[in-house]
């Protein structure tokens, strides 16, 4: 299952470059082009507050065309089309529809990826933080306490002046 971010940074995306080729996981050998490939994103986790962590995301999408001038042109497209967007992505939900929230990326990069030798790649490059809530059990609730303040051992000393 892709995550809703994830998600929702693919639909961005192929809404920004219409007529490109979408590729997940694997690429055939007989690939579309100009297509994207979505590789799973790289991220460290951290600790951010004291209830919640943090998940620093970094991925890399190719984008292949016949050449480097054209695989660059489009993810240019895109990097622009999000600035245009304040890089706030619109979050879907299972549906594929809005669902009112969004997720601000940092300043996308465009790179000149180098395939093996394959002529027409560049690289789309997203970074963004998500802050995730911790696992929390429900403790029991005290009740009822009772002070004693009363008890000798506890209370402090009294001097000559009282």
């Amino acid at each position: 299952m892709i995550d809703q971010e994830i998600a929702s940074i693919i639909h961005f995306i192929l809404g920004a470059a219409k007529g490109v080729s979408p590729y997940y996981f694997n690429m055939p050998q007989d690939f579309a082009i100009p297509s994207f490939f979505f590789p799973p994103p790289e991220f460290e986790a951290f600790g951010d507050t004291l209830q919640s962590f943090r998940f620093d995301y970094s991925w890399t999408i190719p984008v292949f065309a016949y050449d480097n001038s054209r695989a660059h042109a489009i993810a240019a497209n895109v990097a622009h089309t999000l600035e245009t967007y304040r890089r706030v992505v619109p979050l879907i939900g299972a549906d594929g529809k809005p669902v009112g929230k969004g997720l601000r990326l940092k300043d996308p990069e465009v790179k000149d990826l180098d395939k093996e030798g394959v002529p027409g790649v560049a690289g789309l490059v997203l970074h963004w933080s998500s802050r995730r809530p911790y696992y929390e059990e429900d403790a029991p609730k005290m009740l009822r306490y009772i002070l004693n303040i009363n008890d000798p051992e506890t209370r402090p000393e009294e001097t000559a002046d009282g």
